[in-house]
């Protein structure tokens, strides 16, 4: 009975230890994306800028695009939380089964 309730702790602990491992995977990604988003915007807001002295309607156009692509980015950073967030309370959970089944 022992070596079953040591299996299943240990169970439980590699489930903890696989919701840690995907949490961090999930936030480098979540970064490259951020990254990959900031470098983008840069790369508008110069195009913005040679758009501003040549054309005062692809200035618009772009600005716009920044507009649209800060909004994708702040709605993913939203997602990713709360994502995150779900993750951190199950791997929580998961820490307190093992605790209470340590005591």
């Amino acid at each position: 009975e022992r070596e079953a309730a040591l299996d299943e702790v240990a169970a439980k602990a590699k489930e903890v230890q696989d919701l840690l491992s995907q949490i961090e995977t999930e936030r480098d990604e979540a970064r490259r994306v951020q990254e990959g988003l900031e470098a983008e915007i840069k790369d508008v807001m110069r195009q913005l800028e040679f758009a501003r002295m040549e054309h005062e309607d692809e200035r618009q156009v772009l600005m716009d695009f920044v507009y649209s692509v800060r909004r994708d980015a702040a709605a993913e950073k939203d997602r990713l939380t709360i994502h995150f967030e779900s993750l951190l309370e199950e791997a929580r959970q998961k820490v307190e089964e093992l605790q209470a089944q340590l005591k």
